[in-house]
């Protein structure tokens, strides 16, 4: 069901507030409203609101029929809890559930302040740093300008413009249109036709998708589902419940959309939500980013002209034609914004290009350095990205984001250490995590890399208390059994709670079956156990999907030392140590040596 609030109506007045730059087309009068910035962060658009005066940053998600807010954010901001109209429900990626609702005091969205504002409670946190979604009762209101890669939005108000083309800023460039359909209660989201190696489908335009998906179900009618040829398993993937999906990647040959083909890509394949029974395949950011977008409410179109880079899969070559991205902006902000899209698309040259001119422009500023070092860090650069991310507490001392980059530096430094190198990088990360650890909200979504981190650096009691405060605070997030295993491994390798951690490995491998860090580590409860049978059966099974892992495979040498195997062992602890020089240190480090 589709809820209303006072969200939409007050937007409307909030335009008329606003005021607008005026462009003219045809006869026609297309009014501009102020341009929103837009920061992409792991393929989601973030744009900056006020929630009760506190600032925090919403993800654009043209995919979510309502404005939502995250648990974690609702408790944080204190807002009122009201009761959601009964029968509500939301459907996605991995399940459905049942939200909330609360009322903000004041909402404060491009400068102007409104009162009463409602959200729905539901869904993950984010990762991201985003508090939440702007939906589809925004994205209603007026036509919609989205540009990811030069970083903005706008809304845009059409007057006597009737069917006229409205992509006014494509000058000679082809333009990409497609009629959507009408919206209804059941299926408000923007949703058209297109034609998939040559058979027609529907899509759903959703920025909230970090990657653009094709449904399981259509792709077993297109010859695209697993055991088709060159279909591929692709992982897991989250959505709004708590539930983890299996993914695909299968080979597309053209997709005509909107007049725009684009051949020889990669789509990924996922199982969808039963209202993806009008979509069969849904365009997420990477769409978006590889497009300049015109969301034509007044119209029920969509135009788009392409701006250059990947369509789908990242950082692979696919069939559409155009130029390249323009220049980005001059200002830091700008620069940061276009920075960030070109590290999206994993153009790591570009982005630290544009990171260079933005810290050079405000060298004051931790949060451009901060992003500098995470890009390194992408770019398999941790030298760089030490330095920058000393630089970033030097000017901000105990931002534990800063501190969480730093001890991942030096983590990833090791691999290329001599022992007393690789013993003192190790100390210097504890001291980092223990100090973001200091700082960090115990609800805070870092949590989770906390933990991880911790578990890599050998600190298993800090892994163990990231992990339960992740747990504690994210009970109905997707990323639950990857927390359960992060505790698994973590009780395991300190050799405590053994019972508990085979719990948690066994409630993780529940969600994720077959998992092969899951499987890694009830191996090595299994190893501290004694029961070397079952570590060795668990450690067989997680190699069995990707034989060349070396935790697993050194820690089989173990199992296998242990059951008289030795040959077997010499040769799984020569595999693990040729793929990682680090493996044997890390198990030397809680102390289980062949």
């Amino acid at each position: 069901m589709r809820a209303r609030s006072a969200l939409g109506t007050t937007i409307l007045t909030l335009l008329a507030l606003l005021g607008g730059s005026t462009a003219r087309a045809a006869g026609c009068r297309i009014v501009r409203y102020p341009s929103i910035p837009v920061t992409l962060k792991d393929m989601k658009a973030l744009i900056p609101v006020r929630i009760n005066g506190r600032p925090i940053r919403l993800a654009v998600d043209s995919g979510a029929f309502y404005s939502s807010l995250s648990p974690q954010w609702a408790r944080r901001l204190r807002l009122t809890s009201l009761f959601a109209p009964p029968g509500m429900f939301i459907d996605g990626v991995g399940g459905m559930t049942e939200p909330q609702l609360v009322s903000a005091r004041t909402f404060t969205f491009v400068h102007q302040r409104l009162h009463h504002v409602q959200f729905l409670v539901t869904g993950n946190d984010s990762p991201t740093h985003a508090a939440g979604l702007l939906g589809d009762n925004l994205l209603r209101v007026a036509d919609v300008e989205l540009d990811f890669a030069k970083g903005f939005m706008r809304f845009i108000k059409p007057v006597h413009c009737g069917r006229l083309p409205l992509a006014y800023w494509a000058g000679s460039r082809p333009v990409g249109m497609l009629r959507l359909n009408p919206p209804t209660e059941r299926t408000p989201q923007f949703i058209g036709s297109a034609r998939l190696d040559g058979q027609p489908v529907t899509v759903m335009f959703d920025t909230g998708a970090a990657r653009s998906a094709l449904s399981l179900a259509a792709a077993e009618r297109l010859h695209l589902a697993p055991g088709d040829p060159g279909v591929k398993a692709a992982g897991r993937a989250g959505g709004i419940a708590h539930r983890v999906v299996n993914a695909w990647s299968a080979p597309v040959a053209k997709l005509q959309i909107g007049g725009e083909t684009i051949e020889h890509t990669h789509l990924m394949v996922i199982p969808m939500p039963a209202f993806s029974g009008t979509a069969d395949l849904v365009l997420g950011a990477d769409f978006f980013l590889a497009h300049h977008v015109y969301i034509a409410n007044s119209q029920n179109r969509i135009y788009f002209t392409y701006s250059g880079g990947p369509v789908f899969a990242l950082g692979e070559p696919t069939g559409a034609a155009g130029a390249a991205l323009s220049a980005p902006s001059g200002t830091a902000d700008g620069l940061i914004r276009s920075a960030m899209a070109a590290r999206a698309r994993g153009e790591y040259p570009q982005a630290l290009a544009d990171f260079n001119r933005a810290c050079a422009l405000a060298p004051t500023r931790a949060r451009c350095f901060v992003y500098r070092g995470q890009t390194e860090l992408d770019a398999q650069q941790p030298a760089p990205a030490l330095a920058d991310f000393n630089t970033a507490l030097r000017l901000q001392p105990g931002h534990y984001p800063a501190l969480l980059g730093r001890a991942t530096a030096r983590l990833a430094l090791r691999s290329s250490a001599a022992v007393s190198a690789w013993t003192a990088l190790t100390a210097a990360a504890s001291t980092d995590l223990a100090a973001a650890s200091a700082v960090m909200p115990a609800d805070s979504v870092a949590q989770m890399t906390l933990g991880l981190l911790a578990d890599q650096a050998g600190a298993f009691a800090l892994a163990e208390h990231a992990f339960d405060a992740w747990i504690r605070h994210h009970r109905e997030d997707a990323g639950l059994p990857y927390a359960w295993n992060g505790r698994c491994w973590a009780l395991a390798a300190a050799d405590r709670h053994l019972h508990r951690a085979l719990r948690d490995c066994d409630r993780a491998l529940a969600r994720l079956p077959g998992s092969t860090p899951v499987l890694d580590s009830r191996a090595l409860v299994y190893l501290r156990l004694g029961r070397w049978h079952r570590a060795l059966r668990d450690y067989d099974n997680a190699l069995r999907a990707h034989p060349h892992r070396p935790l697993p495979l050194y820690g089989r040498g173990l199992a296998e030392r242990r059951l008289g195997q030795s040959s077997a062992a010499q040769a799984d602890f020569a595999a693990a140590e040729k793929l990682h020089a680090d493996v044997a240190r890390r198990y030397a480090q809680i102390g289980l040596a062949p």
